[in-house]
């Protein structure tokens, strides 16, 4: 009995409020760190994310640039470009600042990468309880290459932002634990 209510603790995918709250705090601190990269570095992870998606966002929002091969053939898809021409064309209604748009779009992409922290909790929430999850919470808050990478507009980082999004809505909360 006492084996079963050890089990019940560990692996119950409901949140209490002490649970909730320290997410949110979590989480908060993961957005505050990548808030504060974001407005005081700027780096450049690869030249496709200048040239195939911000030049194109704003070749769409705006109407000058040059269009790469790879869209006249369909090789890449017009939906990040869409997204960043959308976020463009609206923050030039109260800026006319383009680091203010480049910092909102890469502030966009931090808080899409939140869903690892997210997720990384609540899998050793249910795995190891509340310790568990505020460690690897906090370790994926603070990881420097989740930090480092959290702003890029690529759709390699988007999208394992998304897969893992995918995972966690997946998963279904059952306890699938099992030790050899």
């Amino acid at each position: 009995m006492l084996r079963d209510r050890h089990h019940a603790l560990h692996t119950s995918s409901e949140f209490t409020v002490p649970t909730g709250l320290t997410l949110a705090c979590v989480l908060l601190l993961a957005l505050a760190i990548r808030a504060y990269v974001i407005w005081t570095q700027t780096y450049l992870i690869f030249p496709d994310e200048t040239f195939q998606y911000l030049e194109q966002g704003h070749r769409l929002a705006f109407g000058s640039g040059i269009i790469p091969w790879e869209f006249f053939d369909g090789v890449r898809s017009w939906l990040l470009p869409g997204i960043t021409a959308a976020v463009m064309w609206i923050a030039a209604a109260f800026t006319s600042a383009p680091i203010d748009y480049l910092r909102l779009i890469r502030l966009l992409c931090a808080a899409l990468s939140l869903i690892v922290v997210y997720a990384g909790f609540r899998m050793m929430l249910r795995r190891d309880g509340s310790p568990g999850a505020l460690a690897a919470g906090l370790l994926c808050a603070v990881w420097f290459e989740l930090l480092y990478f959290a702003p890029a507009v690529l759709t390699e980082a988007i999208g394992a932002h998304c897969a893992i999004g995918a995972m966690v809505l997946g998963d279904g909360g059952e306890a699938t634990v099992r030790r050899r």
